[in-house]
């Protein structure tokens, strides 16, 4: 590589740096009120995160998947270091990564919107820059979901760079370095690898003499006019082992899937060394019943060979170099036995009713929230509030909603020919535009072919910016300008009227001024703090959340639940001197035991509401029924106890050794 080739590069990555560091800082801050109360919106999946990541911070075994959930790798919580080596171990450096994430991924958005041109990137830019509450959710949560879909952008891009760029081997490694990192991240980075292996076979140039031989009439023909039944059967059993073990490859890399037809798994690998057994043994019984397939296949396979040019070898070399390399962690992991292979999150049903009970729940459910529709529609049509506000609030939604099915359709009617090659398998132009509609085409299969279905809005994030990219095209094909402007400004105004609705019914803005809310975990260690306290216990989650107060203290909190994920929280040895418990009531804020409204930071996206009367009661039951008093009454145990919030500090226990060990096995 030359100089002047070398100092360009620089150039326009120095460029892409800082356009995503100025949307990082715009996003910041749009998201101050959210950031600010970092920790009352650590959701416990973060928590377990964080604190493991915390423990490679602290020198610790290094691990390539976390110990709760081996089917994800720990690059986004990796990522969070730097953040916290300039801030400090907090919730807000910690959250301060997805929206790094979200930064970078309204940035590879606009490039990609920019392969149909530079006005749709520009409007799409605008639109990504003021999202929905669901997407403020995702800008805030650091998730593996939130970094998939950056690099899933990213392999896009990469993509086409490969393709214009004159088959670079630098761009070439790169483009299979991040395909297998993403593959390592997630497994959900399957559909961008389908898309590109669609886009990539349909488009080549051998794909049209390819396609004419294939379809299930010649196949029939040929297996019926065959002279030699015995071979055309041996044949049929070859494409069996073949099918076999590309599907325990793709279980291998992927990790594990299964076919439910019927509530019937007819296919599934939990263990690749079971799966690879099988492949042999019917390889073995292949060769017993005849060897003679082999010196045609080996002539087959050489002939290939030879056609492979050596310029096309030195790329495919570079290509698996840089695949290999980007998912040697998962690679790694699975050789040592600590990697998920299989379970019901990979399954796949292809039950009719589960199949259109999945796709209802995508398009009635999913596309409305990922959107930001959804919650002004529900509180007016289904809550019945008939306010003036949200009225016009349902009669936005309701607009956008409308206009964002039309652009969708308006764009697949664009490329509609394409489309119709693609569905029929035929061959199709190098047309990077068709990413703005396959991907949400693929996305959609995703949550309605696997098992749980659209269980989590997580999974939908993909759709977003494409969606948005449509939405950009149908303002660009409008002439009055005046319309344009006024549509955008409906989608800024809309969306940043429900985030600061948000804001203000939570209590996180006062005004225009950001408000940090109590939280109340935190200031029960810090009263904790002020009796010198050693150890706390307490329940699994609430312990997983105080590693994120009480890192740089010598304060340990842990738990002894059963479950694994309390198991892993505790980092010493149990202790009966100077202990406390911290028994959590609720997940619900109080204030002198009244009820207040409450932040659910616990699902997938941010919704203000109050605590039904059910939740009222279990939680006062909850109270009357605490364990540990009764423990303490009946085995005349002194204690004083306080209350912060919904936590319960009880401290300065007098129990000797055999009557600790009985107290913390109550904790759960």
């Amino acid at each position: 590589m030359n100089p002047e080739r070398i100092l360009k590069c620089i150039q326009i990555c120095t460029g892409h740096l800082l356009a995503v560091s100025l949307l990082f800082f715009v996003t910041a801050f749009l998201h101050f009120p959210l950031l600010l109360n970092s920790s009352l919106i650590l959701q416990f999946d973060e928590a377990i995160q964080a604190s493991e990541i915390i423990r490679l911070m602290k020198g610790e075994a290094f691990f390539f998947y976390f110990d709760y959930a081996r089917y994800h790798g720990i690059l986004h919580g990796v990522l969070a270091i730097p953040f916290f080596w300039l801030l400090g171990i907090s919730a807000t450096a910690y959250k301060l990564t997805p929206v790094l994430f979200y930064a970078a991924y309204i940035w590879t958005t606009y490039l990609l919107a920019k392969a149909i041109n530079k006005k749709v990137a520009l409007i799409t830019l605008i639109l990504l820059i003021i999202p929905s509450l669901t997407m403020s959710s995702m800008a805030t949560h650091n998730w593996q979901n939130s970094l998939i879909i950056v690099l899933g952008n990213l392999i896009l891009l990469l993509y086409f760079k490969v393709n214009t760029s004159g088959k670079s081997t630098l761009w070439i490694f790169t483009f299979f370095f991040f395909l297998g990192l993403s593959i390592y991240e997630y497994s959900y980075a399957i559909i961008y690898f389908a898309l590109i292996a669609i886009m990539f076979i349909l488009s080549h140039p051998f794909w049209g003499d390819i396609r004419s031989k294939i379809s299930f009439k010649k196949i029939v023909q040929h297996i019926r006019g065959s002279e030699n039944k015995f071979e055309t059967c041996l044949k049929i059993f070859d494409c069996i082992i073949l099918l076999i073990f590309v599907a325990t490859l793709f279980a291998y890399v992927w990790g594990g899937f299964a076919l439910d037809i019927f509530k019937v798994t007819i296919f599934q690998i939990h263990k690749f060394n079971k799966a690879a057994f099988e492949v042999f043994v019917l390889i073995l019984l292949r060769l017993i019943i005849s060897r003679k397939f082999l010196l045609d296949y080996q002539a087959w396979c050489l002939k290939f060979i030879k056609k492979v040019k050596p310029e096309q070898r030195k790329f495919i070399g570079y290509g698996l170099t840089g695949f290999f390399i980007g998912i040697s962690p998962r690679i790694i992991s699975i050789l040592q036995g600590n990697t998920s292979k299989g379970g019901k999150g990979f399954d796949m049903n292809i039950d009719p009713f589960v199949l259109l009970d999945h796709l209802w729940l995508f398009i009635s459910v999913r596309i409305p929230e990922i959107l930001g529709v959804r919650e002004p529609l529900l509180k007016f049509f289904i809550e019945g509030d008939d306010s003036f506000f949200a009225l016009l609030n349902s009669i936005v939604a309701s607009s956008l909603l409308a206009i964002i099915f039309i652009s969708l359709y308006n764009f697949s009617k664009w490329k509609w020919d394409s489309l119709k090659k693609i569905l029929f398998l035929k061959k199709i132009d190098q047309d990077f535009q068709l990413v703005v509609i396959l991907l949400p085409v693929f996305v959609i299969l995703a949550n309605v072919l696997t098992e749980n279905g659209a269980i989590s809005i997580r999974y939908v994030y993909p759709f977003f910016g494409m969606a948005l990219i449509c939405f950009s095209f149908f303002l660009e094909k409008i002439k009055n300008k005046f319309v344009v402007v006024f549509l955008i400004i409906l989608w800024v105004s809309f969306q940043g009227f429900n985030n600061y609705q948000f804001y203000k019914n939570s209590g996180m803005i006062d005004g225009f001024t950001p408000v940090k809310k109590p939280f109340y975990l935190e200031t029960a260690i810090d009263f904790l703090k002020t009796k010198n306290t050693q150890f706390v216990y307490t329940d699994w989650a609430t312990a997983m959340q105080a590693r994120l107060v009480v890192s740089g203290t010598e304060m340990v909190v842990t738990s002894t639940s059963p479950r694994k994920w309390g198991l892993l929280s505790r980092d010493k040895p149990d202790s009966s001197e100077n202990f406390a418990i911290i028994f959590n009531v609720i997940n619900t804020y109080t204030d002198e035991n009244l009820y207040t409204n409450v932040l659910d930071g616990g699902g997938d996206n941010y919704k203000f509401s109050k605590p039904s009367e059910k939740m009222i009661a279990a939680n006062a039951k909850k109270i009357k029924d605490n364990p540990y008093q009764k423990f303490f009454d009946k085995n005349q145990i002194s204690y004083k106890v306080k209350q912060k919030g919904p936590h319960y500090i009880f401290w300065n226990i007098k129990a000797d050794k055999g009557q600790f060990k009985k107290l913390i096995s109550l904790i759960s």
